[in-house]
């Protein structure tokens, strides 16, 4: 199988869920480029404190918003209020859901599949699950796994 290619926006945030036996459910992203100048007034609650991981589970990543994401000028905030110049982009990220159980414990052919479908980096699977995934073929390398675990 090939990587599959960039998602657009609206589409799954990766390792955005909180890493578990049980993996938290992942945020999303909504991405709005202005054509003229404009205002934008973005109410985002719970931005502070990340959603909790249960029984051993991790935390999940916030809710917020970005201004020009990806560029040196990049700006994360909660709720504000913007004025936009044309050509500038405002990302509105949905936070992801806290984890269950002790994320060693997931079964690696669901953290593969995680990786595969753009849930999970292959960082993460290595360092928050202990899954080793060939990033051509989305495979387990059992060994490497056996190693990290």
């Amino acid at each position: 199988m090939r990587p599959r290619p960039q998602r657009p926006s609206g589409f799954a945030r990766p390792d955005t869920g909180g890493p578990g036996r049980h993996r938290g459910g992942v945020g999303i992203s909504r991405v709005y480029r202005f054509l003229a100048p404009s205002t934008a007034i973005s109410i985002v609650y719970k931005t502070l404190s990340p959603p909790w991981g249960i029984n051993g589970g991790k935390e999940a990543d916030p809710n917020h918003i970005v201004i020009d994401p990806g560029t040196e000028h990049e700006e994360r905030k909660g709720s504000s209020y913007n004025f936009l110049e044309a050509g500038q982009v405002l990302a509105n990220n949905t936070g992801g859901g806290g984890g269950w159980g002790n994320p060693f414990e997931r079964d690696p052919a669901k953290v593969a599949k995680d990786v595969r479908n753009g849930f999970v980096s292959i960082a993460a699977a290595e360092q928050d699950y202990g899954v080793a995934v060939d990033p051509a073929t989305f495979s387990v390398d059992t060994a490497r796994t056996a190693t990290l675990r």
